[in-house]
């Protein structure tokens, strides 16, 4: 080793210590740590590898750039700044909350002032009701797997006479079914879909066009329109949001047979065969 490098690690071990021990003793009756001893005991093992500016005050000292046991030391560390990115990085993970002091005059104005942050994020809702349900009139919206049957019966004098067959069956019964829209984002498009006309399953059909569906006010100051029914998909009902962008709006439905027809003798539909079901759809952007 010459005795550059000797110089060179005196020097290193004079800085390291901190200046003299009258500043030892000073911060020890002030109960403060020198800079190195704080970064210490930030650092998960203690140690610190690399040290910026360690002889700023002797920058024109040209033993600075000397090596020490083949270990370059440099005025500014590559290493040392990529560590510093990542502590700025992590910030905002550690930080949530906000302080502020105020002292002497500034106490009255501006004051101390702290700020928090508050965010809402509210879930695209969208509920179908027709016939049995769930409660939507309590703000409790909830799945129900029930599927109600709507019957129609006319006597052997009524059969194609074109007067209207009143069904049974439904949540309000005589043919009657609760329909009801809920939803939080603009215009519902509302739909019925059949897989073909009623069949008895000997070949014979009656077409859902026989089906007529009524729609009157229940709670809502508007009745929920109802699809007509096809052997298909029927033609959209759009159902115009207000401006606030919610949907709460229901009917009683009330099917009846046409009864304009006079079909072969037999049982047409059924539950969920020979297309006796129909699928009511809601959509919403």
């Amino acid at each position: 080793m010459t005795s550059k490098d000797e110089h060179l690690l005196a020097e290193i071990e004079r800085i390291k210590k901190g200046g003299a021990e009258k500043y030892h003793d000073r911060n020890r009756e002030q109960k403060k740590l020198f800079a190195r001893d704080r970064l210490k005991l930030l650092l998960d093992d203690g140690k610190i590898e690399f040290e910026d500016g360690m002889f700023a005050e002797n920058q024109n000292n040209p033993e600075v750039s000397l090596s020490v046991s083949g270990i370059s030391i440099m005025r500014n560390s590559i290493v040392l700044k990529g560590l510093l990115a990542a502590a700025a990085a992590a910030v905002p993970l550690l930080c949530h909350a906000e302080s502020n002091v105020q002292t002497g005059a500034s106490t009255a104005a501006p004051g101390a002032t702290a700020h928090v942050d508050f965010q809402i994020t509210i879930p695209k809702i969208l509920y179908l009701r027709v016939g049995t349900g769930s409660s939507y009139t309590t703000g409790v919206l909830s799945s129900v797997g029930t599927v109600d049957l709507i019957s129609f019966a006319p006597t052997a004098a009524q059969v194609g006479n074109a007067t209207a067959v009143a069904g049974t069956g439904g949540d309000q019964t005589n043919g009657v079914e609760t329909a009801a829209v809920v939803s939080n984002s603009g215009n519902v498009t509302l739909n019925a879909t059949a897989t073909g006309a009623l069949g008895d399953g000997a070949g014979d059909s009656i077409a859902y066009t026989q089906i007529t569906t009524t729609a009157t006010t229940l709670t809502s100051a508007t009745a929920l329109p109802a699809p007509t029914l096809a052997n298909g998909a029927s033609a959209n009902v759009v159902i115009t949001a207000p401006p606030t962008k919610v949907i709460i709006q229901d009917a009683k439905w009330t099917y009846a047979y046409a009864n304009t027809t006079t079909p072969p003798a037999g049982t047409y539909g059924g539950v969920n065969v020979n297309n006796g079901r129909v699928v009511y759809t809601a959509t919403m952007p």
